[in-house]
């Protein structure tokens, strides 16, 4: 059986990628480094498990380097089966909008019943990226997700994020090379549709204005408005947040501000 064997290395490379320089996608990195996509090729492709030692592979051109590394990605056939699978049906419906309390539940437009078990995917509010996009593409987080048993995601991110949309580090999406270059926006599209091919709900959380770790008491980030953002500022953000995700059928929901404090 097949199912569980590698099927491809698309990407492997050794050096001191520390500085965020070696990134999926580019196959080498020109200041020091080196491309061993094709030894690790030779090495693993149609075995089930293939340890791997960063001295057998270390990079000769960072004679200098205090940290070695070794990034690889690949793929298995159970990969492809399930991503043609995926492509032909959900794996996991999601209910029918718009949800609502009834008594004490929470029930779909039809009237049944919606449990939530729900686990927060963060990063956004802290630095304008989802969490873990630097060592795993955002469908494989979903996945887990998914198979970790939750079916509700709570999706944090700042006003900044929304506002401002900066270009994220390449170094941050490094597991992800269509997002290299991309803005913050882009990444929470990217998370948003990773979660909804799995059938995960999104509620959307204004974590913090201005992006930074949350939270004490002197981060100015307890209301919806502070010295540098206005309360006019946070509706336009949620204007901006309300329109693009809005018609998305995994998006059920909002957070107006995380935990309002003086």
């Amino acid at each position: 059986d097949l199912d569980d064997s590698i099927a491809g290395i698309s990407y492997a490379f050794s050096g001191n990628s520390s500085d965020g320089s070696a990134v999926c996608g580019r196959e080498v990195d020109a200041v020091c480094g080196m491309n061993v996509q094709e030894a690790i090729r030779n090495k693993c492709v149609g075995l089930r498990r293939c340890p791997l030692k960063v001295k057998d592979f270390a990079a000769e051109s960072c004679p200098n380097a205090t940290t070695q590394e070794l990034r690889v990605r690949w793929t298995c056939f159970s990969d492809v089966r399930q991503q043609e699978r995926a492509q032909k049906q959900l794996p996991h419906r999601l209910p029918d909008k718009p949800l609502r309390a009834q008594g004490s539940v929470i029930v779909d437009a039809f009237g049944e019943r919606v449990r939530f078990t729900g686990v927060t995917w963060g990063g956004l509010h802290i630095n304008n990226v989802l969490s873990g996009l630097d060592v795993a593409p955002a469908s494989s987080i979903a996945k887990l997700i998914r198979r970790l048993g939750f079916n509700f995601v709570r999706l944090t991110f700042s006003a900044e994020a929304v506002l401002q949309n900066p270009v994220v580090e390449d170094r941050r999406v490094a597991a992800n090379p269509q997002l290299l270059g991309r803005r913050a926006l882009d990444v929470i599209d990217a998370g948003v549709a990773a979660l909804e091919q799995e059938g995960v709900m999104v509620w959307l959380d204004n974590h913090m204005l201005e992006s930074g770790w949350c939270c004490d008491g002197h981060d100015g980030n307890g209301l919806w408005f502070n010295g540098r953002y206005t309360a006019e500022d946070w509706i336009q953000m949620w204007q901006i947040v309300t329109q693009r995700y809005g018609g998305r059928p995994n998006v059920v929901g909002v957070g107006l501000k995380n935990e309002p404090r003086p």
